[in-house]
């Protein structure tokens, strides 16, 4: 399988869609839909690359990343003790 297989990803979503209805729990019924939508937007992702339209925004390398890297601890001020009372 190579990692643009659109046919493997639409064989996943009929087989995690399969499972989620055989799924007893309603946990296990959740995490194959789940698993189901990732593939789907998988395969709407590479049929846009196939298609030769730009990716969305937020899969591009310039987009704005939602979270900042955290600062190293040396960078990250102390914070002072607190007086417990009555000690």
């Amino acid at each position: 399988m190579a990692a643009n297989d659109q046919n493997y990803f639409r064989r996943r979503i009929e087989d995690e869609e399969t499972a989620a209805r055989a799924a007893t729990h309603p946990a296990a019924r959740a995490r194959h839909l789940e698993l189901a939508s990732i593939y789907r937007m998988r395969v709407q992702y590479l049929s846009r690359e196939a298609k030769g339209e730009p990716p969305p925004a937020f899969a591009t390398s310039d987009a704005e990343p939602f979270l900042a890297a955290p600062k190293p601890l040396s960078e990250v001020p102390a914070v002072p003790r607190m007086k417990m009372p009555f000690s």
